[in-house]
């Protein structure tokens, strides 16, 4: 796999987050919350990030920041 930016892991999450909520207006501006996600859907949306990449989403991060503060803090 390439070594990909910042803006790519924000884009692909992004991504999958639009399509677990059947909403391609989401930004990632948005808070997760705010735009009707839930702690269910964080805990497979982070999972499946987690076991693509290797990287953790903060689930505090993720309900708390905008959808794109939370992947770029992830490590």
């Amino acid at each position: 796999m390439k070594n990909m930016n910042k803006q790519e892991y924000e884009a692909i999450f992004l991504s999958w987050v639009r399509e677990a909520l059947d909403d391609g207006d989401i930004s990632g501006d948005d808070n997760f919350l705010d735009v009707g996600g839930n702690s269910l859907l964080a805990v497979e949306l982070l999972d499946r990030y987690e076991k693509k990449y290797g990287k953790k989403i903060s689930m505090l991060s993720l309900l708390q920041q905008s959808i794109n503060n939370a992947v770029a803090n992830s490590n």
